[in-house]
């Protein structure tokens, strides 16, 4: 009994702070990303890797979102400090398992694990989750015990504590109020929703891409041996004997023609070629339809079969431009999110800031004031000015380093600052320790104004011409250069809603600026700045294809719409390297933009009924 009391006691300690717990896996997360490693040695496999983990921890993400979007208010299902229970919950997901938001954390943060590709991360992670959340989890049930006795009692025997029983599922009692009003509009709109679907499908052509679009094949057999070609590394090598045992040859995955093997039983990806593949039997821009070769077993130039037949054509060295479409499709996409990802995490901040604080409601010691600003320059200085050579070189290796060198320069920034700022307490003047305003709303605006001013084209490109060439680089550039419309538009809500009533009484409580921006303001400030992240996320794509298409975006090596474009300018008789591309654009830009469109009408409460 001491015992429960004890572990009953700490998970109400534990829940109080239960928000902080992914700041510990952090911590776990940067030595693993030390080691990281290509999966498999192929930057195609990590790349799949990647996006499949982002996947996990956005179903983690969603879920939590449909869980909390049908539980009533008043009840810890939400976001509360402390247990609270006017309710119990007993439909919807909690008919099919007791804690649906700790599961919904757990797959999220497993999302994040996995990432590393280091089998102990995840295993870590699973360990330090329980031993975390079971407390938490017999806090609330206690808490729950007391309050609704029987009624719980009955619940908590038929419904299972974290594995959920779909069979229980029993419709939530509560509409979730997005979906019935936001998503009810956002359905009208039907070309939307189609573009909604289409949008879907890219991100899963994205994803499976290697296995789409693969001059290996998915499964054969050969000489007796069952292979997986496509899923190896791309530089293994086996050793081939027959059934008798005799020595055949060494199979060298990367240089091996697999349509030139004598395969017992074969199944190849839907686009037998990959995007950096040359077809020497097929160059100098083969048309589509018109003739193209193959060179059979016997050594026989024939008509090509019509399985190996280059569908959309090649370009002038014999390269596939299905594959290179297809491939090209999961870098428009990661452009396209990362890009804006880094764009709205600035705007969002700076924004919130300018629109809350304006000129005069944030004070600070004068030589605090002129020391912090110092050190801000200090810190961009020698964070990313300094070690842009560094960044650059890290990213060219590989993702995990380049996102290291990318931690280890904010964290040198915020050092900085905060030297400069403990400095200012040597300075005891009177003068200098006099309160003056923070001109947050100034610095913000004029910082938009002066990057508004440039042609952000021209701006990227000369970037570019004085960095190393990666698409991560690109990404990052875009990004950094891409905040100034998110930002004005999080300003103008936040102006809005800081005279608003609850924003008032949140702070006439004595809570903190930061509680009220990010818990009270936030939240409601942020409906229309999605539907700027989504226009930018079009624009993100088709500035990458311009950059790439004038030959200054991403590596040569790298398969994107805008370098096919490139390509087609070589050549002008070659139309299928310039229509299919530019289709492509212009379908994926299109998408984007509908469902901006529709988000709006959607998200605009002038339209709710």
């Amino acid at each position: 009994m001491k015992l429960e009391k004890k572990l009953v006691s700490s998970g109400y300690w534990l829940f109080r702070w239960r928000s902080y717990f992914p700041i510990v896996i952090i911590l776990f997360f940067i030595p693993a990303m030390v080691e990281y490693e290509y999966v498999g040695g192929s930057r195609e496999m990590t790349t799949t890797w990647g996006l499949f983990c982002l996947i996990v921890g956005l179903l983690g993400l969603l879920f939590r979102i449909m869980v909390v979007g049908h539980t009533p208010q008043n009840t810890s299902g939400r976001n509360t400090r402390e247990q609270i229970a006017e309710v119990l919950n007993t439909s919807g997901w909690y008919s099919v398992v007791r804690h649906p938001l700790y599961l919904g954390n757990y797959t999220m943060g497993l999302g994040i694990s996995m990432f590393p590709y280091s089998w102990w991360m995840p295993v870590i992670y699973t360990f330090a989750f329980a031993l975390y959340y079971e407390r938490i989890m017999i806090a609330e049930e206690d808490f729950l015990r007391i309050n609704f006795g029987d009624d719980f009692e009955k619940w908590s025997a038929e419904t299972p504590g974290f594995f959920p029983d779909f069979s229980k599922w029993d419709s939530p009692s509560l509409n979730f109020s997005f979906k019935k009003y936001a998503w009810a509009q956002f359905k009208k709109n039907k070309i939307a929703l189609v573009c909604l679907y289409l949008l879907f499908a890219l991100i899963i052509l994205a994803v499976f891409a290697p296995y789409i679009a693969n001059e290996r094949p998915l499964y054969a057999e050969y000489e007796g041996n069952t292979l997986y070609p496509a899923f190896a590394n791309e530089t293994r090598t086996d050793s081939i004997y027959n059934s008798e045992g005799e020595f055949v040859q060494v199979l060298q995955y990367d240089i091996a023609d697999w349509r030139q093997l004598d395969l017992e039983s074969v199944v190849w990806a839907p686009i037998p070629y990959s995007p950096g593949g040359m077809d020497r039997y097929n160059r100098d821009y083969a048309s589509p339809s018109g003739e193209q070769r193959f060179k059979n077993s016997e050594g026989e130039i024939v008509d090509i079969p019509l399985k190996f037949r280059h569908k959309l054509g090649t370009d002038g060295i014999g390269r596939d431009l299905a594959s290179g479409l297809i491939h090209g499709t999961r870098i428009s996409l990661m452009v396209g999110l990362v890009s804006m990802g880094i764009a709205s995490l600035i705007g969002i901040i700076l924004g919130a800031m300018a629109g809350f604080f304006g000129d005069s409601k944030l004070k600070m010691p004068r030589i605090k004031y002129w020391l912090t600003l110092f050190g801000t320059f200090m810190g961009l200085f020698y964070g990313f000015g300094q070690r842009k050579y560094v960044l650059a070189e890290a990213f060219g290796e590989s993702i995990s380093s380049g996102m290291l060198q990318m931690l280890i320069s904010f964290v040198l920034i915020f050092v900085i600052i905060y030297f400069f700022r403990q400095i200012s307490k040597l300075f005891q003047f009177r003068f200098l320790q006099e309160e003056t305003n923070v001109p947050i709303d100034t610095f913000v605006s004029r910082g938009i104004e002066l990057l508004n001013s440039i042609p952000r084209l021209l701006l990227i490109i000369t970037i570019t011409a004085v960095v190393d060439r990666s698409i991560w680089i690109i990404m990052i550039i875009i990004g950094v250069t891409g905040w100034t419309g998110i930002a004005r538009f999080t300003r103008a809500e936040f102006l809005r809603i800081r005279s608003l009533e609850f924003v008032q009484a949140a702070e006439s409580l004595g809570f903190s600026s930061v509680r009220t921006i990010f818990k009270h303001a936030l939240p409601n400030a942020l409906a229309p700045v999605f539907v700027s992240i989504a226009f930018g996320i079009a624009s993100a794509i088709l500035i990458e294809s311009g950059l790439s298409f004038l030959g200054i975006g991403v590596p040569d090596d790298v398969v994107t719409w805008g370098s096919l474009l490139n390509l087609g300018r070589q050549n002008l008789e070659a139309w299928w390297l310039i229509i299919y591309p530019g289709m492509a654009i212009f379908l994926t830009i299109t998408i984007y933009n509908m469902i901006a469109e529709a988000s709006r009408d959607a998200l605009d409460p002038r339209l709710k009924s």
